[in-house]
């Protein structure tokens, strides 16, 4: 069963998403971050070209022609992706597919619609039976 958390209270989901991808990057795990929002996925793949200063974070959009050999991708289409292991959602619902990832981290800002549609997430998977994990960003600074 996939392993769920949610990463609440998220100053700049973005650099969370970053962060988190980084991270499983180096535990060798491959990321789709997923965002169906076109403009969001263009500044996510800045950011990662930007971010750590002086280092390469392999990456791609979904659609590049070099997806295929990357370990992350940024966008909506799993099909790419050489392994499902991390799912980093930045939408508002939930990809249908998510299961077929052996992780899902589930990143919710500060906004009050965004907390709301991430609390209706939070309750469908626990009522589907999923061991759900909450992580409070604002807690860990």
């Amino acid at each position: 069963m996939t392993r769920i958390d949610f990463y609440i209270n998220a100053s700049n989901k973005a650099e969370v998403a970053r962060k988190l991808a980084v991270k499983a990057l180096s535990a060798g795990q491959y990321v789709l971050v997923f965002t169906l929002n076109v403009k969001l996925a263009r500044e996510l793949d800045s950011a990662f070209w930007q971010n750590p200063p002086r280092s390469f974070v392999p990456h791609a959009l979904c659609n590049d022609r070099l997806a295929s050999d990357t370990p992350i991708l940024i966008g909506h289409d799993p099909a790419r992706l050489l392994r499902s292991d991390v799912v980093i959602n930045l939408d508002d619902a939930l990809p249908e597919w998510f299961s077929r990832f052996d992780r899902l981290l589930d990143i919710v800002g500060q906004d009050p619609i965004d907390k709301e549609l991430a609390r209706l997430r939070f309750r469908s998977l626990k009522d589907k039976g999923y061991s759900l994990d909450v992580h409070d960003l604002e807690a860990s600074k």
